[in-house]
C-alpha cells in the first residue's frame, strides 16, 4: 500500500497552519523588541533626570525632547517630576510586519516607570 498521497495531503493541511504560526512569532518577536527598546529609553530618561539640578519645569522639558529624540511613533506622553521623584508612561505603536496574515496593523505598547532617589542611589521600578 502507498501513503505518498496521504502524507501530501496532510502536509498540504498543515502548512497554513505552519505559516500563521510563524507569523505570530515573527509580530511577538518585534513587538517583544520593541517593548524592551521603549523601556530601555524610558530607564535612560529616568537615570537623565536624576544627572540634571534644575527645577522641575526645565527638566520636564529636556526629558520631553529626550524621549521624543529617542522614541519614534509615540501615541501618549505622561510625565510627573516632584523634587527626587520621576514617573514617565507613554505609549507607542508598532506597526504589524505581516499584517495580511494576522488582520492586525498595528500593536499599542504602553511602558510605566517610577524612579526615585534612596541611599543615594536611584532606583527604578516598573509600575
Amino acid at each position: 500500500m502507498n501513503n505518498r498521497g496521504q502524507t501530501l495531503i496532510v502536509f498540504i493541511l498543515l502548512l497554513p497552519l505552519i505559516g500563521l504560526l510563524l507569523a505570530f512569532v515573527i509580530n511577538e518577536g518585534y513587538v517583544y523588541i520593541a517593548k524592551r527598546a521603549l523601556a530601555s529609553d524610558v530607564k535612560e530618561a529616568i537615570n537623565y533626570r536624576f544627572k540634571l539640578e534644575e527645577d522641575d519645569e526645565v527638566i520636564y522639558d529636556k526629558i520631553q525632547n529626550y524621549i521624543y529624540k529617542n522614541v519614534d511613533n509615540i501615541s501618549f506622553l505622561d510625565i510627573k517630576i516632584s523634587n527626587d521623584y520621576i514617573k514617565i508612561i507613554t505609549s507607542i505603536n508598532v506597526k504589524a510586519e505581516l499584517p495580511m496574515i494576522i488582520k492586525r496593523n498595528s500593536f499599542l505598547i504602553t511602558v510605566a516607570y517610577e524612579g526615585y532617589i534612596s541611599d543615594d542611589k536611584v532606583v527604578i521600578i516598573k509600575e
